[in-house]
């Protein structure tokens, strides 16, 4: 902002020189030159204006997010209100325990966990001081993925084979400040992987890597 602010000074300041016959009005105003960082390969967020320089961006219709459940990224679904009461807790909770991880899990199958994971991860993304990191770790049935109506070329699975990168399983499901790392398909040795030494250390890397990330 400064160097444009220069810039036009600048140009006040020649056309005044002009003015008083002391110097020549040049064609065209001096180049102001921008703050603005410049990416390289990188993918705009149209909707959040947010740059990714290598997380992939997609756009969910509003309509998959209706179908899916996913109430907390609609802002005129009567029920939102309650995942907002219930990112409110959550938020007490982790402040006054200086923490910024949360696990959700259930006991058995098609209880919900996935949809509250998810529904809970919109809503506090919604913060404006967060960020937020959802990752599916249902090693057995990922479905994350599913809820906002796209299929990963790469995720967890192939990170844990060491057959992809963490950028590259990255997606930003076009929500401002939530990024998702889905699973894509399912482990026959999912117990072993949840302690496998790739893991501890991926879980290392989300949990310090950003302080501000839950």
């Amino acid at each position: 902002m400064e160097r444009i602010q220069k810039a036009l000074e600048q140009a006040t300041q020649q056309r005044a020189q002009v003015k008083s016959g002391t110097a020549r009005e040049p064609s065209t105003l001096p180049e102001a030159q921008s703050d603005k960082p410049k990416f390289t390969d990188t993918t705009v967020d149209l909707s959040t204006g947010i740059f990714y320089s290598q997380t992939k961006v997609i756009e969910v219709p509003e309509q998959t997010l209706l179908d899916n459940r996913l109430i907390a990224a609609l802002p005129d679904h009567p029920y939102k209100d309650a995942y907002r009461m219930l990112r409110t807790r959550v938020l007490q909770t982790l402040r006054a325990n200086n923490w910024n991880t949360l696990a959700v899990t259930g006991p058995a199958s098609g209880c919900g966990k996935t949809l509250t994971a998810t529904n809970l991860a919109i809503s506090l993304a919604m913060e404006m001081t967060n960020t937020v990191l959802l990752v599916d770790l249902d090693l057995r049935k990922p479905s994350v993925h599913k809820y906002f109506g796209f299929e990963p070329d790469k995720g967890l699975s192939d990170y844990l084979a060491k057959q992809a990168t963490l950028p590259e399983i990255l997606v930003s499901p076009g929500i401002a400040r939530l990024v998702v790392l889905p699973g894509r398909e399912a482990l026959p040795n999912s117990s072993e992987m949840l302690r496998s030494p790739t893991m501890v250390a991926l879980v290392n890397e989300l949990k310090h890597r950003y302080p501000e990330r839950i």
